[in-house]
């Protein structure tokens, strides 16, 4: 064969090779968004994501740098719970103890996944800070992935899809959710994927398969271990899945959701505490057993006042209604409809039994979870009104438009400024205050008695043997409490009981049992300025028996120069 032959036969195969390419490119648009995205490359298909991923990254960084300035060079965590799971982890690591301390067993955590998770990585690379942030930032990530692969799949544009992610991203307060530096991203991610694996289930005709069924079953064990509020979301589906004739997975879904709740209320009970963890008893919103407390639970009663209190729900779950009874003007019921009937459900469950919002916290995950199924959900209705506006709408259509969004976004951007805002500030008031009880504690009190209300910080970086005056990690307090008799007498008693040298608590939390016992010497406060978290901005030292009243001073005024110098510091010592 001759080079002009060679060249021409090349020349037919590259030809043949650009023609094939372009009848793949032209399935691709065919074939709609989840094959477009392979046939126009990363930087086309995948740059909604790409773009909104690295804004999350920088807007995090941002936040950590700032609270690192402020925290003269360390990271803190802008919640002492957060130090509770990270100390459990510890000790379950090292010690193989499942505890605030190495000491013995408590219930303290509400996300045993979450928990255990961390002690995994404890038990593999060391105890560390960074875990927490870390494992955030990969389920954070993950939960913006997530988002995005249901927006194409929606039929979102990339401009649409782009206003979305950012909206999950800041509205949500994502950044602050994963500075906190506890459990919040893996529950919404985890719920998220639960409720698009379940609805797929529900809107198909055909039965589901074992493979799938198991699938759903496991996310139901992940989701109930993530928080144990994810019993709303279990309920409202396994009701979905019944109605829909899906029995095998309704039942599926039904075991696998209660065994972690049941499997840990076991294993509690054996160590002599609760089913429950402590957390959840003492901060859960818990309806009292009597014709009042039952009368206002049908009502709603609590549930109402929990909205009235958080507009940023209540804006939530107006729009999902909204789009709820618009969807079911459809001939047939697909996903979006189920996704919503989900949100509405776990969102009415969410203010009738969990109080307050925990440093935009507690409901996180219904913001992550809300904003993603309505972005998806009003994907049509976003392509439809930019071509309206192409061609010419009305302004009075233009003003009613701009009036219903201004009326539902901004509940939501106050709250994600005020979170992005506070976050920094609620880490440097934690380093001011419980970091430095931990760090005098771990100078001067190591392997002995103390007593106190912020048990997080103190936990893990001091070797202390703890009563916990709160009743997370004391169950004996938590007894007390959950039946209404604790008083003055028994903090005496307990704390002489365990031999506690010290406590460090916060005054004001103990008028409603009494007050402290009188034989209790109080020796300093410190205070904090600017608190935007703290539980006081004061908290006290007291020697608790005669014998340590001149310790506790030569100690409190051995640490006076070591700590912050926007904390004031009062008492005895200081004279």
């Amino acid at each position: 064969m001759s080079s002009k032959q060679k060249t021409e036969l090349a020349a037919g195969r590259a030809q043949d090779v650009v023609l094939k390419s372009e009848e793949v490119l032209l399935l691709d648009v065919q074939e709609g968004p989840s094959r477009r995205i392979k046939g126009q490359g990363l930087l086309r298909g995948y740059w909604p994501l790409t773009v909104v991923l690295a804004i999350y990254w920088i807007t995090v960084a941002a936040v950590v740098w700032h609270s690192v300035q402020l925290n003269q060079g360390y990271l803190n965590y802008p919640l002492d719970d957060a130090y509770i799971h990270m100390s459990m982890a510890k000790n379950a690591s090292q010690h193989g103890v499942w505890g605030v301390t190495s000491e013995q067993f408590s219930s303290t955590t509400s996300s045993p996944l979450w928990t255990a998770l961390l002690a995994a990585v404890y038990w593999i690379a060391g105890v560390g800070i960074l875990a927490p942030l870390v494992l955030n930032l990969v389920f954070g990530s993950l939960i913006v992935v997530i988002a995005f692969r249901l927006m194409r799949q929606s039929g979102g544009d990339a401009a649409w899809t782009t206003v979305v992610l950012l909206a999950l991203v800041f509205l949500s307060a994502l950044p602050t959710l994963t500075f906190i530096g506890m459990e919040h991203t893996l529950h919404a991610l985890v719920m998220l994927l639960f409720m698009l694996a379940s609805t797929k289930v529900m809107s198909s005709a055909k039965s589901p398969t074992p493979r799938r069924v198991l699938g759903l079953a496991v996310l139901a064990v992940l989701l109930t271990s993530a928080r144990y509020e994810g019993l709303f979301a279990l309920a409202g589906v396994v009701v979905l899945l019944v109605l829909t004739r899906k029995w095998t997975a309704a039942a599926m879904v039904s075991v696998g959701g209660i065994l972690p709740v049941v499997f840990y209320g076991w294993w509690s009970t054996l160590h002599g505490s609760y089913i429950l963890p402590n957390s959840v008893l003492l901060k859960g919103n818990t309806p009292h057993v009597t014709v009042a407390g039952i009368a206002q639970l049908l009502l709603w009663w609590a549930g109402l006042k929990g909205l009235v209190a958080n507009p940023h729900l209540l804006m939530l779950l107006a729009a999902s209604l909204a789009v709820l009874v618009m969807l079911s003007m459809r001939s047939t019921w697909d996903q979006k409809i189920f996704l919503n009937i989900i949100f509405v459900a776990v969102t009415l469950l969410h203010v009738e039994f969990i109080r307050g919002a925990g440093f935009y916290r507690y409901d996180g995950y219904l913001l992550i979870v809300g904003i993603t199924i309505l972005g998806a959900s009003a994907s049509d209705w976003a392509a439809s009104f930019r071509r309206s506006v192409e061609i010419g709408m009305k302004p009075a259509v233009m003003a009613a438009s701009a009036l219903l969004a201004l009326v539902i976004l901004t509940p939501l951007t106050v709250r994600a400024a005020q979170a992005l805002h506070e976050v920094a500030r609620a880490s440097h008031n934690v380093y001011e205050q419980q970091r430095q009880m931990a760090l005098f504690l771990d100078r001067f009190y190591s392997g002995r008695s103390i007593a106190a209300n912020d048990i997080g910080e103190i936990t893990y970086l001091a070797n202390i043997k703890l009563v916990d005056l709160y009743g997370l990690g004391t169950v004996e307090v938590a007894r007390w409490k959950l039946a209404g008799n604790y008083t003055m007498a028994q903090i005496d008693a307990l704390t002489m009981e365990r031999g506690v040298d010290i406590a460090i608590v916060y005054d004001a939390w103990f008028t409603q049992y009494g007050g402290l016992p009188s034989s209790w010497h109080k020796v300093g406060e410190w205070a904090v300025q600017d608190s935007v978290i703290l539980g006081g901005s004061e908290v006290s030292f007291y020697a608790l028996r005669p014998a340590e009243n001149i310790p506790l001073t030569r100690d409190l005024k051995a640490f006076a120069s070591r700590l912050p110098p926007d904390v004031q510091q009062r008492g005895e010592y200081t004279k």
